[in-house]
């Protein structure tokens, strides 16, 4: 069921110690050949990203910008946007305990080039490792619940 393609690079992106570890380890064990780096920061993410890029970027909405700040939401919407801008063939599993915040970005993930995919931090490592396997497909998907009746603000 998972693609098990060798030398897969994959960026797990998460503030909080045990999430990153808990998914670092499923993304090992699902793909065992792949090369799996961390950061807890946009800034890392930058810093990341500026050297290579990876096949697919799993990454939490509540983060900081940089050490010592406080996470938000904003400030990973805000990473998605530039990431969408600036690398729009990269392949992101977006899992986070606020999707419904990606609603403002309905627009940018229907017209991003690669796979795009949402997961609920919620939902069994199963289903996680499952839309982390359609991003690297290049599908995009969004909770069905996400996909009707949704208001884009302006800002």
């Amino acid at each position: 069921m998972m693609s098990t393609t060798s030398c897969r690079k994959i960026l797990v992106v998460d503030d909080h110690e045990t999430v990153l570890g808990g998914t670092t380890n499923a993304l090992s064990q699902a793909y065992p050949e792949a090369e799996i780096k961390t950061a807890t920061t946009a800034q890392a993410v930058h810093a990341h990203l500026s050297v290579e890029l990876p096949d697919v970027l799993v990454t939490d909405l509540s983060i900081p910008e940089q050490a010592n700040s406080a996470s938000e939401v904003d400030t990973g919407i805000q990473l998605l946007c530039t990431l969408t801008e600036t690398y729009p063939k990269l392949n992101i599993v977006v899992q986070s305990a606020h999707v419904k915040s990606l609603a403002r970005l309905k627009p940018i993930i229907d017209n991003h080039q690669a796979g795009f995919t949402i997961v609920d931090k919620r939902i069994s490592t199963t289903e996680l490792l499952i839309k982390v396997d359609w991003a690297l497909q290049g599908l995009i998907y969004t909770p069905k619940s996400r996909r009707t009746g949704l208001k884009v603000n302006p800002e």
